[in-house]
């Protein structure tokens, strides 16, 4: 679970670090949804994180 975290947390600062999502404001963690300023899902910078994080997890 802690291990998870951190990858989660580590993906979000690459994210924001490299300005992928700018509109960025909230994450739902079970999920790993991201929102944009209007809280709608959007699905499609969701599926790029969900491979970023797959990336992560494989080095």
């Amino acid at each position: 679970m802690q291990r998870s975290l951190l990858l989660f947390a580590e993906a979000l600062s690459i994210l924001c670090k490299n300005n992928i999502f700018p509109r960025y404001t909230e994450v739902s963690a079970p999920h790993f949804v991201l929102f944009s300023a209007d809280k709608r899902p959007n699905a499609r910078q969701s599926w790029q994180f969900l491979l970023l994080l797959q990336r992560i997890k494989t080095f």
